[in-house]
């Protein structure tokens, strides 16, 4: 079972569970769920008793498909005041090629002079190397040298961030074998030549909040959370047409669009509304509302990429 993974993904929406197998450098899924998620909002624990619940409910749906129970996880954490920092070390090799040993003792270094006593290390992306101030290379292993450089991304999260996290772990019995954030899984989930050639960014529109990834070459450089996501549509469906929310987010999944292209302005929706009065909805009508929404959130987010990268 050493190689046998499981990452769970705290949202304010629903909580997912995804159990891997790594086999020949390739992740076989094994199982998956998403259940409901209480207590938490805009991604952040406020009623750990009802976020505990939820977490057990997750776990044993999961457990009930594996067969057996997890004791690990890989924990992703919000994205909320999350920093970046470039850092920077030199080693002189160990023997005569360099070796992983090398390389952490690089990360070790740069970590140590850079992290502050209120962040916890989340990730090192590393973005280059220099064996004996020369050579310029991604993967420095098995290299012949005597003095190696690097240069590597730090991401940093506040320790409030990870604790409480953790704590609600602990109360369920699961243990964090490591942490991410969303917006690393959300890079790596797109990961390709073309992301690894150029500048750019990934939104994420979730439930509560919009996350905008920033990246360079590949390197994730920056992350900005806005308050607004699909929630924000449901309430403009239930605004309009007096529903509650449910309703609304069923209409909003089933039945509209994000684009009036493939609108058919003929389909209806028959609900009732919170007085008890059936009524019809129109598909285009319906759309409208969802696109005005979307357009407003994916405006914040274009302001958000040109603010954090200084650049169009």
């Amino acid at each position: 079972m050493e190689h046998v993974y499981a990452s769970m993904d705290i949202g304010s929406d629903t909580i997912k569970v995804v159990v891997c197998e790594l086999c020949k450098n390739r992740l076989n899924l094994l199982a998956a769920t998403s259940t409901k998620a209480l207590g938490i909002k805009k991604s952040l624990i406020y009623k750990p008793e009802e976020a505990i619940a939820s977490i057990q409910n997750a776990l044993a749906e999961i457990e009930s498909m594996l067969g057996v129970k997890l004791k690990k996880v890989i924990a992703t954490i919000p994205n909320y005041q999350i920093e970046y920092k470039i850092i920077k070390g030199q080693v002189n090799i160990l023997g005569d090629t360099v070796s992983e040993n090398d390389i952490l003792a690089i990360y070790k270094e740069g970590v140590k002079n850079n992290l502050p006593f209120d962040k916890e290390l989340v990730n090192i992306v590393p973005i280059d190397f220099k064996i004996n101030d020369k050579t310029l290379m991604k993967d420095p292993k098995g290299f012949p040298g005597s003095k190696l450089a690097g240069r590597a991304m730090m991401i940093m999260s506040p320790k409030k961030n990870i604790y409480s996290v953790a704590s609600v772990l602990e109360n369920v019995g699961i243990e964090i074998a490591d942490v991410s954030v969303t917006s690393i899984g959300d890079m790596y989930a797109f990961k390709n030549k073309i992301i690894d050639d150029n500048i750019g960014a990934i939104i994420n529109i979730g439930s509560e909040v919009t996350t905008v990834s920033l990246y360079n070459k590949g390197i994730p450089i920056n992350t900005k959370t806005i308050n607004m996501g699909g929630k924000d549509i449901d309430g403009d469906i239930a605004f309009m047409y007096k529903l509650n929310m449910e309703e609304a987010k069923t209409i909003k999944e089933k039945f509209a669009l994000a684009s009036l292209k493939h609108v058919n302005g003929k389909d209806k929706y028959e609900t009732t509304d919170t007085s008890g009065l059936k009524i019809k909805l129109n598909q285009r009508e319906i759309s409208e509302i969802v696109i005005a929404r979307a357009e407003e959130i994916l405006t914040l987010a274009k302001n958000e990429i040109n603010e954090g990268g200084n650049n169009e």
